[in-house]
């Protein structure tokens, strides 16, 4: 039998932290992007290109949590 690859992330615990983690990851992202613009007369591209760097990580983490959200209500947990 094929062992379901998902499962580890798809019990009440595991749904719940991913939730947890997802909103910590989403609350993070604006501190970053001020802290970005706050000195906008320092010319520090290289910083500003890996906080856009942080923020797409960010997006990509968030799809990723929607889906295995998603799956989990689809199962019928969570």
């Amino acid at each position: 039998m094929r062992r379901d690859r998902l499962s580890a992330w798809l019990t009440g615990e595991a749904v719940s932290r991913i939730i947890a983690a997802q909103r910590s990851a989403r609350e993070s992202w604006d501190p970053l992007q001020r802290l970005a613009n706050t000195f906008g007369d320092v010319d520090d591209d290289a910083f500003r290109a890996l906080v856009m760097r942080v923020g797409k990580a960010i997006d990509e983490l968030d799809h990723y949590f929607m889906l295995l959200l998603a799956e989990a209500r689809r199962r019928g947990i969570g």
